[in-house]
């Protein structure tokens, strides 16, 4: 209190005596920045345009659109593009079954060359629009393999099957050779058994020609069961073509073998040799 009323005596001598106190101020300073604000608030492209500027704005804005229809029309030439692709492997779903792994032989089998046995393609049919494993078991030259082959056809033209990556044909010896010789080469890119075994094991459908024609040994036995195995727990489509029963299967090769066919499809096909009725 006597600090205030000792400030109000001192503030009434200055006045008496004529001395003018100026109060501090800022507003040098505030003009400065004003004036900055003024200079850089100048859009630099476009002169004579404030911040923010309309015409950079409408710019981007262009900039944008032009993007998004070049993205549009991007994948509209790639879709195009897919589609001509299907297309034509519909078309001409041969070179697609010979990356599968179809000879030259088999190429140009399907359903419409497969004389008679409606009932029974009608079932190979079925399995194009709802795979499932099936055994196609008969005497030699009674058609398994071009049943087998027609299957595969018709799921390429169905668009199931677009690539060597969505199905395998192999007779069974030619699957064991390639395991034993790939696993065990120096090419120097070392793979092991079982990453040869699971190219076959889980590729979306596989075709295992002529089961029963290789050589039984303990190895190629358990080499099939593991494939076999894994694709029965996986729920992938399996169609096998064999001279055997599952009898003969079971005791040539393996009852867990037979046994995991058995849960498959069977079809007993009883026709005559019909390689040579077709060239009759």
């Amino acid at each position: 209190m006597e600090m205030e009323t000792a400030q109000e005596n001192l503030l009434k001598k200055r006045e008496a005596l004529g001395i003018v106190v100026q109060e501090k101020t800022n507003q040098p300073i505030l003009s400065t920045l004003n004036a900055m604000v003024e200079k850089f608030a100048v859009c630099n492209s476009h002169p004579g345009e404030k911040l923010p500027c309309k015409v950079c704005f409408d710019e981007m804005q262009a900039q944008r659109e032009h993007r998004k229809e070049r993205e549009r029309l991007a994948e509209e030439k790639a879709e195009r593009e897919k589609q001509e692709y299907l297309q034509n492997i519909k078309d001409h779903p041969e070179q697609t079954m010979t990356a599968c792994g179809v000879g030259k032989r088999y190429l140009s089998c399907s359903f419409e060359t497969f004389k008679g046995a409606d009932k029974v393609k009608a079932v190979c049919k079925a399995l194009v629009e709802k795979p499932e494993s099936i055994v196609l078991t008969g005497d030699t030259g009674s058609g398994k393999t071009h049943l087998a082959v027609a299957i595969l056809r018709e799921s390429v033209k169905a668009g199931k099957v677009i690539n060597s990556k969505g199905a395998i044909f192999t007779t069974v010896p030619d699957l064991l050779l390639s395991i034993r010789s790939g696993f065990g080469n120096s090419s120097g890119f070392e793979q092991s058994e079982e990453d040869f075994v699971n190219e076959y094991a889980k590729t979306p459908f596989l075709i295992l020609d002529d089961l029963g024609a290789e050589k039984s040994t303990e190895w190629a036995t358990a080499t099939l069961s593991a494939i076999i195995d894994k694709r029965y727990r996986e729920l992938l489509p399996t169609v096998y073509t064999t001279n055997l029963t599952l009898d003969e299967i079971s005791n040539q090769l393996s009852r867990r073998i037979s046994s995991r066919m058995s849960e498959a499809k069977i079809i007993k096909l009883s026709m005559p040799d019909y390689r040579r009725k077709r060239s009759a």
